[in-house]
């Protein structure tokens, strides 16, 4: 946590810079953790069985969705609420999708034909290409305009076909409600809204993330694991709406499940996966305030001078300083206790962050990197065992 302007960031990606996070996997049922793991396996084995049979705009749809549902479900293990509900709300819209698209073959055709404008915009960005040089950036323009060239002639005829606005989503203008109503799909299109609030940035999609306590705002970095269940839930029982229309598939031999039996069992693990996510997140919000922007360290070095520094923990820098007023209560234990430190240190002092006491920078004293000068353990080592009086 890291105080800026009257607010706390709080980064859980590392809660020890040098010990990597658990992901709320950890503290799920381990049966049902190595469920979900092996589910992948019971949809790249369905994939195999539907390829014959779905082809066009469906084949593509399942594409999207097969993907887009294996990218939630790693998502969801790894805490990352974020691309789990963005991942959610998009399998909404294959499902809403796929039943336009089923309804009648020139939707079909319709959806098909966007690739066109796709191709075109392609072509036209001509993205990254000013960054290539020479032999590369001569092939990747080469490639663009064939990608362009091949795409006018497909795009004008689509485009008399449907409209205008057929350039800003294959629907032409049809809205995701629309096709929602159109399909009795109106129960999951409030979820989908709620989820589209991560997408667009919305003030009240920072659920994991922001907390206000009185008059202190926390802002979290990494894991949002209010989003992550509720992604889970949502994007797991839209994907397996989308299986009722899709074609049954085989029992899997080494399961002795068909794929949609398994996603009705993977969705009673949203028990699982809510209990996991909400323990470690009541963990990782702090309980007791913001830790300061600034911190006192004392530097014991090899001649056995102890010197004060000023820690800007947002910048990371040490800045010289004096303390101001009495030295802290227990100080001569303090540096008994760094004393034997000195010596394991190469040369650099041996450093201890020391809240409660008051120091100030010296003036025209220049700073050096917290790096330069401090050893991870003299950083996380001491800081809650070692409290100078106020």
């Amino acid at each position: 946590m890291l105080g800026t302007d009257g607010a706390e960031v709080r980064s859980d990606e590392f809660d020890d810079p040098y010990e990597s996070y658990q992901p709320p996997s950890s503290l799920w049922d381990p049966d049902f953790d190595h469920f979900l793991r092996a589910y992948p396996a019971l949809v790249i084995d369905a994939l195999t069985q539907w390829h014959e049979t779905l082809s066009g705009a469906r084949g593509m749809i399942v594409n999207h969705a097969t993907n887009d549902v294996l990218i939630l479900l790693r998502a969801v293990r790894d805490g990352d609420g974020r691309t789990a509900a963005r991942t959610a709300r998009a399998i909404f819209e294959h499902l809403v999708h796929y039943k336009e698209v089923a309804s009648s073959r020139d939707k079909a055709t319709q959806y098909q034909a966007h690739q066109h404008v796709t191709a075109d915009q392609l072509a036209r960005a001509r993205i990254g290409l000013g960054l290539l040089r020479g032999k590369a950036r001569k092939q990747e323009g080469l490639r663009l305009t064939a990608l362009g060239r091949r795409a006018q002639r497909p795009l004008l005829e689509a485009m008399d076909r449907y409209g205008a606005s057929f350039q800003r989503g294959w629907t032409a203008g049809t809205s995701v409600r629309s096709l929602a109503e159109r399909h009795d799909l109106m129960p999951g299109y409030e979820s989908y809204r709620i989820l589209s609030g991560v997408m667009h940035g919305s003030a009240g999609a920072l659920l994991g993330t922001r907390r206000e306590k009185g008059s202190q705002v926390t802002h979290r970095l990494g894991m949002d694991l209010q989003l992550a269940p509720l992604a889970f839930h949502e994007g797991v029982a839209w994907w397996r709406a989308m299986l009722d229309d899709l074609p049954a598939t085989a029992v899997h031999p080494d399961w002795g499940l068909g794929l949609r039996e398994a996603t009705d069992e993977l969705l009673t693990g949203y028990v699982e996966v809510s209990a996991g996510c909400r323990r470690l997140d009541n963990r990782l919000w702090p309980t007791g305030g913001a830790l300061p922007k600034r911190v006192g360290v004392l530097a014991l070095y090899p001649n056995d001078k102890a010197r004060w520094f000023l820690h800007d923990l947002a910048a990371g820098l040490l800045r010289p300083a004096r303390l101001v007023g009495e030295a802290p209560e227990g100080m001569d234990e303090l540096v008994a206790k760094l004393r034997p430190e000195v010596g394991k240190a190469s040369g650099r002092p041996a450093t201890c962050a020391v809240l409660h006491v008051r120091v100030e920078p010296i003036e025209g004293r220049r700073p050096v990197h917290e790096a330069q000068l401090l050893l991870p353990q003299d950083i996380f080592g001491f800081l809650d065992e070692v409290q100078g009086s106020q």
